[in-house]
Parts: C-alpha cells; structure tokens; sequence
C-alpha cells in the first residue's frame, strides 16, 4: 500500500519459511526509529533511546476488544475505535483481497 505521505507498507503472509522463525512479525520505521516486534512477546525499539519489551505471554488484545465491545453495548461507552477507521479497515482489506486475485 502507498499513503499519500509517500511512505508504503508492504505485507507479507506465507507458509514457506522456517518454523524455526517467529510466527509473526512486524517492523515500523518512522521518524528515525525502527520498532521490531516479534511473535506479540517482545519489541525492541531502535533509534534515539534503544530499548527492549518482553511479556511473559501473548497479548494479541483480543480479551481487551471483547471487554471494550461489551462495555459500549451494555454501559454506553463510546467505543474506542470510531466508526470511519472500522470502514476503512475493511476497504483496506477488500482492496488486498481484489489485488490477490488479479495475481
């Protein structure tokens, strides 16, 4: 994907490559940093002040998404992700799918 700014995000999802590799990774460059992150347990940040995070276990967020949909249906909270970003996630997501299957 290219944004307006001129940056570009490039995803990869395979099966092809060692298990011995992590799972799931992601890495951002921006501002002159580079966060790493690997497997949802650690996260090592480059850049001006280098530093590492590493959790015990997984935390993808899922419990936390559950809870926050509960308490914007049954407490009226406003839930934390308006409605227009919910959209253009999905946009975002049917454009891959359409780019896929031109192949």
């Amino acid at each position: 994907m290219k944004f307006d700014d001129g940056s570009i995000c490039s995803l990869t999802y395979t099966c092809v490559g060692s298990t011995k590799y992590p799972k799931e990774t992601a890495t951002v460059y921006c501002d002159g940093m580079v966060y790493n992150l690997q497997d949802y347990l650690s996260m090592n940040v480059f850049g001006t002040n280098n530093f590492s995070i590493i959790l015990d276990k997984k935390d993808k967020g899922h419990l936390k998404q559950l809870k926050l949909f509960f308490d914007s249906i049954n407490k009226s909270k406003v839930y934390p992700v308006p409605i227009w970003e919910q959209i253009q996630a999905t946009k975002i997501a049917l454009e891959v799918e359409k780019q896929i299957k031109k192949g």
